[in-house]
């Protein structure tokens, strides 16, 4: 109520007759605003949070109940953009204040894929193979149709590199899509050795001799390279000795040595042994060219599995091998 008294009223020809009047307190207004949310392409907003706004008198949110009903213009299925929140009071209360809901904002952004550079190995003097890369992180079963362009994949390895491990760089290029950003991660590209194939020359000494000098040969060199490439040298070993007997085989890396005979032939059979000879004064004499006599002679014998088995071996003549 409220009452009124003289107060400090005059009138020469007045009295004052006082009437007590109503004072009528109106709700203050609070203002709810729901907070900005931001989304992943393929999320789902949960749950909406909000603000109240607007209270006097030392108030806070304590004396207000309930909570607003708010929701999202944004489908499940919203793609990149933004959306409003709207809402009404729903179950807010308070004793001394009304609510105004205002509207809020859903942004949707992109979701990302991982493009991943696969990795690859490839052999020291060979070509490059294709580089390729794999994409990961897709949405609502979507896949790289949604995709275009490409990303680019680059390395530091040129036609020159050494074997070893070089990165495989993946970025963007070209590579665009309305709904998805891009994050990426680099593979390696194995540069593994070449083989280099090292043969063991074939040699040949005289029974009591001394063994002669062992070499051998690379093959296999690519990209231009020479045998300048490779340092240090392989070790070479035979079980022959000056005291070897002569037609004994003996493997140096897989090849026989061969010894000097005198061959006193009437008749030789070449089944059992293959074998080529070169006979003073005949250059290119072959086996079956022999004939009777006697002649000093260079004998490369070559053991063979019909060698082994043969029963029926004759030589008409004698092979006498020594140091001749």
């Amino acid at each position: 109520a409220i009452s009124a008294s003289v107060g400090t009223l005059v009138a020469t020809n007045y009295t004052f007759a006082f009437v007590p009047g109503q004072l009528t307190v109106g709700k203050a207004q609070l203002t709810v605003t729901p907070n900005a949310v931001s989304i992943p392409y393929g999320g789902v907003v949960t749950q909406f949070s909000y603000n109240l706004t607007g209270f006097v008198n030392g108030d806070s949110a304590t004396c207000v109940g309930g909570k607003p009903n708010l929701w999202s213009t944004a489908p499940s299925t919203a793609v990149v953009g933004t959306y409003s929140i709207d809402g009404t009071s729903g179950t807010l209360t308070a004793q001394n204040y009304t609510f105004l809901v205002n509207s809020g904002i859903v942004t949707v952004t992109k979701a990302v894929l991982t493009i991943t550079a696969n990795s690859a190995a490839m052999t020291y003097g060979t070509t490059p193979p294709t580089f390729a890369y794999t994409v990961t992180g897709f949405v609502h079963d979507e896949n790289v149709e949604v995709l275009r362009g490409s990303a680019s994949l680059s390395s530091s390895f040129t036609a020159a590199s050494p074997a070893g491990v070089y990165p495989i760089v993946a970025a963007v290029g070209t590579l665009t899509a309305a709904n998805y950003a891009f994050q990426f991660v680099n593979g390696s590209l194995t540069v593994n050795k070449a083989v280099l194939t090292v043969t063991a020359a074939a040699a040949s000494m005289t029974f009591g001799s001394a063994l002669p000098s062992l070499t051998y040969a690379i093959t296999g060199f690519v990209n231009g390279d020479t045998p300048i490439a490779v340092t240090g040298s392989a070790l070479l070993s035979t079980s022959a000795s000056a005291t070897s007997n002569v037609g004994d085989l003996h493997n140096l890396r897989g090849h026989a040595y061969p010894v000097r005979c005198q061959l006193h032939v009437s008749i030789c059979s070449r089944k059992a042994y293959d074998y080529e000879s070169s006979v003073a004064g005949r250059p290119g004499c072959s086996g079956d060219d022999l004939w009777s006599g006697s002649t000093e002679i260079d004998v490369h014998l070559q053991r063979t599995p019909e060698w082994e088995r043969s029963e029926r071996h004759r030589w008409g003549s004698r092979l006498e091998c020594g140091d001749t």
